[in-house]
């Protein structure tokens, strides 16, 4: 049969499925079939269960779906957009009708394509897996030694400033601290990031059973404001990089990936340093010093490693879409909640305060609250 002249075509191509206000999944193009002026897509193997559970809901009815022609080299991006059947086997169909010229173009290459499928698997890819641990690995060699001598070069910096005693004598007692506690620290930080990992199933199970209503101190809630605050200008000055991210995350482990469960965002490894840094019973004005440092180190580090990662997921195989390639009606919008100013609350009103934000902690992991 000539590929290119046939009405109907088998194939095994990965694809990217867009619905409102999810972040776009992975998913397999099993067939294509065009006749009497209808398109049908056979889709399935979705990485997202929420995504699929949606298009299989009767709130979804219409999918964007998007996938990459041509080589390494040169690929290039095509587009189908339909409405979403129940299809055999447990798959979709995604039905265009009356296709545009343009578009039957596009059915017809993608007749032609050859590849390889890395989503058909049911499991998720172990040689994928070790690429992510690996780059983990390599972000916290190189992150936390940067903020380690950060963070000395900041004590040295204030003690050269310092004119109070007492002042000198807390400067060097942090020095100290830092100088003799680092493997605890390091170890303390390492523990953290593993427990944030969603993506080992005794992990998950046993934060959800720990977790419960636990009111913050004072200090404890000033030091994850100023952290929050950290992470949200690096993701800021590095936007789109989490949003690609989540979807790699998604197509390898086949979860549901998004900014509150990545363990490599910003505002994670914001909270596997205040666990650290609680620790270390460091007084509350010389945390600035180390916030300092770790603002200057996961500036320089983190937007690199997650570009080295991107990369070696994309000459993996797998694709993802950037923000901007998004359809007008896709939305990730989240209401900003407005706190109101700590600095000088009594007891009481900081715990209406602690109350209305639902603060819920880990009580073997640092007080900070999850998912905000």
């Amino acid at each position: 049969m000539n590929r290119p002249n046939a009405r109907q075509v088998r194939l095994n191509k990965d694809a990217i499925a867009v619905t409102p206000g999810l972040i776009p999944c992975g998913c397999v193009i099993h067939s294509l079939r065009l006749d009497s002026g209808v398109l049908r897509l056979q889709i399935g193997h979705f990485t997202s269960p929420a995504l699929l559970d949606q298009l299989l809901s009767s709130a979804a009815s219409t999918l964007d779906l998007h996938t990459f022609l041509g080589s390494d080299a040169g690929k290039q991006r095509i587009q189908f957009k339909g409405s979403v059947q129940q299809g055999p086997a447990g798959n979709l169909l995604l039905e265009i009708r009356n296709p545009t010229e343009e578009v039957a173009q596009q059915a017809q290459r993608l007749m032609t394509e050859e590849g390889q499928s890395r989503l058909t698997s049911p499991k998720p890819d172990p040689a994928l897996q070790r690429l992510y641990q690996q780059h983990c690995r390599r972000l916290l060699e190189a992150l936390l030694p940067d903020f380690m001598d950060g963070t000395f070069e900041g004590i040295e910096a204030e003690l050269a400033q310092a004119a109070e005693m007492r002042e000198i004598t807390r400067l060097k007692d942090m020095r100290f601290i830092f100088q003799s506690r680092q493997q605890r620290m390091l170890e303390d930080f390492q523990a953290q990031f593993q427990a944030n990992q969603p993506f080992q199933r005794d992990t998950v199970d046993t934060r959800a059973g720990a977790r419960e209503l636990h009111l913050l101190q004072q200090h404890e809630f000033e030091d994850w404001l100023d952290l929050q605050a950290i992470a949200t200008r690096i993701s800021k000055a590095n936007d789109g990089l989490t949003f690609e991210l989540n979807q790699f995350l998604n197509q390898i482990f086949r979860q549901d990936v998004t900014d509150d469960t990545n363990p490599l965002t910003p505002r994670a490894l914001c909270i596997c340093l205040q666990y650290m840094v609680d620790h270390l019973g460091i007084a509350r004005e010389h945390r600035l010093t180390i916030y300092r440092a770790w603002e200057q180190a996961l500036s320089r580090v983190w937007p690199a490693a997650l570009r080295s990662l991107i990369n070696d997921c994309r000459r993996a195989g797998l694709e993802a879409l950037q923000i901007t390639e998004l359809p007008a009606n896709w939305s990730l919008k989240k209401k900003i909640l407005r706190i109101p100013p700590i600095v000088g609350m009594g007891a009481r009103r900081l715990s209406r305060t602690a109350n209305r934000l639902k603060i819920i902690t880990n009580p073997q992991h640092p007080r900070a609250p999850c998912g905000s």
